[in-house]
């Protein structure tokens, strides 16, 4: 009930995981929040460095940044 008060204001919530969306921490979150936009992996990792994968999945702060503007449009 905490979370669900403490976000009833907001028009979306945006959750971050450094794994797969399903069964993170976005999807608890999601099951009691209508407003959740989950980003996180939805497929096999590409293999390269830290920041060359999370540009290429887009979780980089960059891409995080766009996709948020994007969703609140």
């Amino acid at each position: 009930q905490w979370l669900i008060d403490e976000f009833k204001n907001y028009q979306k919530v945006f959750t971050v995981d450094d794994h797969y969306i399903r069964f993170g921490q976005g999807s608890m979150i999601a099951a009691i929040l209508p407003h959740v936009v989950s980003l996180g992996l939805t497929d096999m990792p590409e293999c390269g460095q830290n920041q060359e994968v999370l540009a290429y999945h887009q979780l980089d702060a960059e891409s995080i940044a766009k996709r948020v503007q994007n969703e609140l449009r």
